[in-house]
């Protein structure tokens, strides 16, 4: 084996545990979010931004962004679930059913009045929707097949 499969294992053994300790956090965020308060908000923007980076590859972004108050300070949120990372939302296909960033759009479009979830200690951290678990699992299951690609990596360059 080469440094290089040394160089590789190492990295993806790094970006699994890495990937898995995020999606720990995501996962406690999520089990949390159902016991935050609520504030009225409002939808600053909403649309959807169509990428085609590499001729065969399409997909939409969720640009997003919302409003709301607590004890007198303005937050503003982009997260939609709150089992979702990314401040963004992909779609696979333009306008199918997969298309999560239209849904979402349609669902929550400019200047719509929305229920902001909050986390009480730290109001910045807050979501509209408990959902996002499936988004979770799928995030840990990639994670942890990295971790064991790295390890066999690993494995075979020590072993």
């Amino acid at each position: 084996m080469t440094t290089i499969h040394l160089i590789g294992g190492i990295a993806l053994f790094c970006l699994g545990i890495a990937g898995i300790i995020e999606t720990i956090l995501d996962l406690r965020r999520w089990l949390a979010a159902s016991g935050w308060p609520v504030a009225e908000g409002r939808v600053i923007y909403s649309h959807v931004e169509e990428q085609d980076e590499w001729h065969d590859e399409y997909t939409e972004k969720l640009k997003f962004k919302y409003e709301f108050n607590v004890d007198g300070h303005t937050y503003t949120g982009r997260r939609v679930r709150a089992g979702q990372e990314l401040d963004l939302t992909l779609g696979m296909c333009p306008g199918s059913a997969w298309s999560t960033a239209r849904h979402d759009a349609h669902n929550y479009p400019h200047g719509a009045h929305v229920l902001v979830r909050y986390d009480p200690h730290n109001p910045k951290r807050c979501c509209l929707q408990l959902g996002g678990l499936a988004g979770i699992l799928v995030k840990l299951f990639f994670c942890v097949g990295l971790l064991v690609a790295g390890s066999v990596m690993l494995h075979r360059f020590f072993g």
